[in-house]
C-alpha cells in the first residue's frame, strides 16, 4: 500500500461517493418532511380527543 489515496483515481471515487451520498441524503430528507406533514392532523385530533373540557 504505497500511498493509493493520493492517486487521481481514489479522488475520483470519492468525489463520487460524496455525490451520490447528498443525493440519498435529500430523498431520506424528503421523505421525512412529507410524512411529518402528513402527521399534523392525526396528532391534533389525539391531542383535540384528549382535552377533558
Amino acid at each position: 500500500m504505497n500511498n493509493d489515496y493520493k492517486s487521481s483515481k481514489f479522488k475520483a471515487l470519492l468525489d463520487k461517493l460524496q455525490q451520490e451520498s447528498w443525493q440519498l441524503e435529500l430523498l431520506i430528507t424528503g421523505f421525512a418532511i412529507f410524512g411529518l406533514i402528513n402527521l399534523i392532523e392525526p396528532i391534533e385530533a389525539a391531542i383535540n380527543a384528549t382535552k377533558l373540557w
